[in-house]
């Protein structure tokens, strides 16, 4: 049988010059394999994330914005990083997403997405 993966926080500290020759090369190794990846999709310092209304199913970066809420709201400018993982499941079949915030510091939170293969069950 073959091993499961877990990526844990670490496709979204990469830096990827094609996202589209890494994912290739990701779908082929990870065929008929169980895994997950668990990574960094959007940070900021300041700021939380609204998913209280969230429904299963992936979110386009657009989407993902709108959950942002400012902690602070006399704060008159913010900044979010955006991290390069979310492309590389772009276009891909058959997966299954889940979103949700980790708050880091006290000021700085994470949105986290989580990606797996549907089960061949459902």
């Amino acid at each position: 049988a073959e091993t499961a993966i877990l990526f844990c926080n670490i496709l979204g500290q990469i830096s990827i010059r094609s996202a589209s020759r890494f994912q290739a090369t990701m779908v082929q190794s990870l065929e008929g394999r169980e895994w997950a990846s668990y990574h960094d999709v959007l940070s900021g310092d300041g700021i939380e994330f609204d998913l209280e209304d969230l429904r299963p199913g992936r979110a386009n970066p657009q989407e993902m914005e709108k959950w942002i809420y400012v902690k602070n709201p006399k704060k008159t400018e913010i900044s979010v990083n955006s991290h390069p993982a979310p492309e590389l499941f772009r276009g891909v079949e058959g997966l299954e997403f889940r979103y949700w915030q980790w708050r880091i510091l006290p000021h700085f939170t994470h949105l986290i997405e989580g990606v797996y293969p549907r089960s061949s069950s459902n």
